[in-house]
């Protein structure tokens, strides 16, 4: 009542005339319990009164049968939610649940009330709004929670599953919730009644319980249901609401295609800029035609049934090419169903560029091109080797053997003006020159004929290879170090004669390592040397050492050798160090980059 006192009624049935409330026990504040008003009272099963107090005075625990009914209050530092309860309810396993003003929910197991150990839901447990307006369960069991900010949720695995408007609620702020008899809910929200079908996650609705708020309902085991609205008190008797069976007819009332209008019956195919589609429909029904409800699929994109909307317009933007079938029903109030959906067909194409011919006339252009490309490679790659095929056949047969036969003369007549001298017994300024101009074009001869057949190896194709490279270098080597008393070690390292190297590079090798070599055998005055060829990475590493007199590399000048030797590597794209001590030797290593 108004000045907080709790009242407790019997109803007296009459056989003959209208039942009476007969008080049983008045509850009275400041003496059964400490004074303060109750905003609502709970009974539980056990009797006793859970009463949710104003002013932010928490929850107080009445025993109505003791002569001093109270027994404890809690609060927030109790476990509640808020100090303020708006819902309470208990489950079938005994456990009660508070629903705060703002702050969440919070459940007193069964067999822990007087302890007071609750535990707290809030958003973080999936909640969609903290304000709890209701709290009930339906009939297998699941606990079901209306919020004044974000629609309805449901408690599964510890966490909570939320559904609104785009499920068919009629308004995010729930206000009420209670059990039918059948195991459906009745929801109360701000834009008005309706009812619940969990097992088919489906709302369903009358056209004159909408508009005014509903605060709270129930039924009663008549099976009448009741409701309190803004409107007042409304009762309805769903024996009495004459089911309607029949399935409601749908027609496709338009299509449209990038705002252009198309027939509604027939298949169509569209370009692929032709992608933003909207389909009109419209349901026949001859009792309560507003409350239909429209669901689509569009097999191509989505086969699965959309829930249920009011909107008879559905919008497809960007569709990606393909074939594609709409396909609409309309659903009653009572959830019957259309027997047989609108249907339209369209497919949108691909754009030329991705259409088999195009792809494969690509394909096959791409091949031939490749094809001659590769055609016309080979021919100058055939073509390159005859020429030097040609030219080291013609340096070998023709300037090789000149040269040769030059060598060869020179030779001759050098020994003969010599034993000429030595006959005479007389040797004369003008025959000493002889001798000197014959010895030097014997020497040039002899040198030119060494660098041509370095010339001609390098040029043949069929010497382009690491294996061949290191067979002449083995051979020039040790025959070069046999003639001096030279100790010689050559390694060759691990997959070095697979490696890959242009003729050129090749012949830089070459040459570098037998200049190296020439030069330890003229100057070094070794009996020791080393060579390795090793492969590091993508480059050829040279190594050439003797255990000879060596030198201060600081202060000698190169000569020719080391200066050619060095600008040989550097402009092949390699690196050269020297490095040598006087009475300790000296080591060369170059390394050159491998082809590609």
């Amino acid at each position: 009542s108004t000045d907080g006192r709790i009242f407790q009624y019997r109803v007296r049935r009459s056989a003959t005339g209208v039942s009476i409330l007969a008080l049983v026990k008045r509850l009275v504040p400041g003496v059964h319990f400490p004074k303060s008003t109750a905003m609502f009272v709970f009974c539980d099963d056990n009797g006793l009164l859970w009463c949710s107090m104003a002013d932010n005075q928490g929850i107080f625990l009445l025993n109505p049968k003791k002569r001093k009914p109270y027994l404890r209050r809690y609060t927030t530092a109790d476990g509640l939610p808020d100090e303020s309860v708006r819902a309470i309810y208990e489950d079938r396993h005994g456990n009660l649940w508070f629903g705060g003003y703002s702050d969440g929910l919070s459940m007193l197991p069964a067999d822990e009330s007087l302890l007071g150990k609750f535990r707290l839901f809030t958003t973080a447990n999936g909640l969609p709004n903290g304000a709890i307006r209701a709290v009930t369960e339906d009939a297998g069991g699941t606990l079901w929670v209306g919020t004044r900010y974000g629609g309805i949720a449901f408690l599964k695995d510890s966490l909570f599953h939320p559904l609104s408007l785009k499920e068919g609620l009629l308004s995010t702020a729930v206000w009420s919730a209670a059990r039918r008899l059948d195991g459906d809910l009745l929801i109360g929200t701000q834009l008005g009644f309706q009812t619940f079908s969990p097992a088919a996650t489906r709302f369903l609705k009358k056209k004159e319980f909408g508009a005014d708020p509903v605060f709270s309902c129930g039924q009663l085991s008549s099976g009448i249901i009741w409701f309190l609205s803004t409107a007042g008190l409304t009762v309805y008797d769903p024996s009495r609401d004459r089911d309607n069976p029949v399935a409601p007819p749908i027609l496709i009332t338009g299509f449209e295609v990038n705002g252009v209008a198309y027939p509604t019956t027939g298949a169509f195919e569209l370009s692929n800029d032709q992608d933003n589609c909207s389909v009109e429909v419209a349901g026949i029904s001859l009792r309560d035609e507003e409350s239909l409800e429209y669901q689509y699929r569009l097999i191509g994109a989505d086969d699965e049934w959309r829930p249920p909307r009011n909107n008879r317009s559905f919008v497809f933007a960007s569709l990606a090419p393909g074939t594609y079938t709409f396909m609409a029903r309309a659903v009653t109030s009572r959830g019957v169903v259309s027997s047989e959906p609108a249907v339209l067909r369209f497919t949108i194409l691909l754009p030329f560029w991705r259409q088999w011919w195009f792809v494969g006339g690509t394909v096959l252009c791409l091949f031939l091109v490749a094809l001659i490309a590769v055609r016309l490679r080979l021919s100058r790659l055939l073509a390159l080797e005859h020429l030097r095929s040609s030219i080291a056949t013609d340096l070998h047969d023709d300037i090789g053997s000149g040269l040769t036969r030059i060598a060869i003369l020179s030779d001759v007549a050098y020994k003969q003006v010599q034993s000429a001298q030595r006959g005479s017994r007389s040797a004369t300024d003008e025959s000493a020159e002889v001798l000197g101009g014959l010895e030097k074009v014997r020497d040039t001869a002899r040198g030119l004929i060494e660098s041509m057949s370095d010339v001609v190896w390098a040029i043949d194709p069929s010497h382009d290879s690491f294996e061949r490279l290191v067979q002449r270098l083995r051979s020039f080597a040790y025959e070069l170090c046999e003639g001096r008393n030279i100790k010689l070690v050559f390694t060759v390292g691990e997959k070095v004669e697979s490696a890959k190297m242009s003729s050129e590079g090749l012949r830089n090798v070459l040459l570098f390592s037998k200049e190296a070599l020439t030069n330890i055998a003229k100057h070094s005055h070794c009996t020791k040397a080393e060579l390795s060829v090793n492969l590091a990475g993508r480059r050829i590493v040279v190594t050439v050492s003797d255990n000879g007199k060596g030198f201060n590399a600081s202060t000698v000048e190169p000569g020719n050798g080391l200066g050619n030797m060095r600008k040989r590597t550097e402009l092949a794209g390699g690196s050269f160090k020297l490095t040598s001590k006087v009475d300790k030797g000296t080591t060369i290593v170059a390394s050159f980059p491998l082809a590609g």
